[in-house]
């Protein structure tokens, strides 16, 4: 047996507790670096963003859009209750791309037939959040709908937390039978003709929401999407339709391919309300799991 120097007996006592304490230690590392690697790969597979601000991996076919594309789109940018300020360093980042606009200011020169008018609203709500507003009209011509969808995907995936799509905008409105409704068109729609075959939003901003780089980032994403839309997959889906006065939860149901109980959860059908439907789903235009590049102006991943 093994002699042992009591003079260095304490220090034997230390060490011999210092590997035992190592052993434990280098499980829960292994456990760890297990752990992170199951979750990387599950992440990577199901695509799923975590908490703001996180990266996704980019799909491996990003949607392809020339600036050719876009600017074949006949864009109007329309300034409605923004500062100038704000809306000139929205414009300057576009032209920086090469993209290419006309600029107008209070809905003046946008019922143009074949142009697409992204309205900029700073006054209808505040706070830091941001609505996307499409057309109150159901049967209104052109592709407002997928407008719509395609800039509430782009400003997603560019950082703001839109909430959802709304036709037209809250207000107050008396018909010609007397009923009193409270959504109204916007001041967009009421400027464009309803036979004119232009494709309109207004998109809203809180007083918080005036990052004029990331607004211009937002607006060239949103319309390499709806060109995606327009040239591959305009296929003539009535994309958002708006319940109104007579529906029934069976009828929009009917309409729009949704399940009565994703309409109503309560089984009360509202009037105005907004109703994305099925077949949205399968378009890649507005998928946020796919990135875009714009002609090698935007690479980008999407952010939650």
């Amino acid at each position: 047996m093994a002699k042992i120097d009591v003079k260095n007996l304490d220090a034997f006592k230390n060490e011999k507790k210092l590997k035992l304490s190592r052993k434990p230690m280098v499980g829960i590392i292994i456990t760890c670096l297990v752990m992170g690697l199951f979750y990387s790969q599950y992440y990577q597979k199901n695509n799923v963003p975590s908490d703001p601000i996180a990266v996704v991996t980019p799909a491996e076919n990003p949607l392809e859009i020339s600036v050719d594309q876009v600017n074949s789109l006949n864009v109007i940018i329309n300034n409605s209750n923004c500062s100038d300020s704000f809306v000139n360093a929205v414009a300057e980042e576009l032209r920086e791309d090469g993209i290419e606009f006309t600029l107008t200011n209070g809905e003046e020169n946008i019922d143009v037939n074949g142009a697409v008018v992204i309205t900029l609203d700073q006054q209808y709500i505040s706070g830091p959040g941001m609505v996307v507003l499409a057309p109150y009209d159901n049967n209104r011509a052109g592709n407002s709908d997928a407008l719509a969808l395609a800039i509430k995907t782009g400003f997603y995936e560019t950082g703001f937390f839109a909430d959802e799509i709304q036709c037209g905008k809250m207000g107050y409105q008396q018909l010609d039978d007397g009923t009193v409704v409270e959504r109204i068109p916007t001041e967009t729609e009421e400027a464009i003709s309803a036979d004119k075959d232009t494709s309109f939003v207004t998109v809203c901003f809180g007083t918080q929401n005036n990052n004029a780089e990331l607004v211009g980032k937002a607006i060239k994403l949103s319309l390499a999407r709806y060109a995606n839309y327009v040239t591959y997959e305009n296929y003539g889906l009535d994309l958002i339709y708006r319940t109104e006065i007579g529906d029934t939860l069976d009828s929009v149901s009917a309409k729009t391919g949704v399940a009565k109980s994703d309409i109503a959860d309560d089984g009360i059908l509202l009037d105005d309300t907004t109703v994305i439907t099925a077949g949205v789903s399968n378009l890649e235009s507005f998928d946020r799991s796919n990135p875009v590049d714009l002609g090698g102006v935007e690479k980008t991943s999407w952010y939650k």
